[in-house]
């Protein structure tokens, strides 16, 4: 139970950080470039690329190994 709600925690997390660096871009509080104010979303866009290359990657391997054996 604690997992779920700390994944909520980090999604709500990354979400506030977005609404609040583009309303900070917005009425010209910062300067930032658009690709930093956006940068949560693409660190988190980021993240869940790797972790799918590392699955496919992983699949590959596994279905190699499991042809060998054969």
């Amino acid at each position: 139970m604690a997992q779920g709600t700390s994944n909520a925690s980090n999604g709500f997390l990354v979400s506030g950080l977005t609404i609040l660096f583009v309303y900070l871009k917005l009425t010209s509080q910062i300067t930032w470039s658009w690709w930093w104010v956006l940068s949560p979303c693409w660190i988190v866009a980021g993240l869940c690329v790797i972790a799918v290359l590392v699955a496919v990657i992983w699949a590959s391997v596994e279905f190699i190994d499991h042809q060998d054996e054969e």
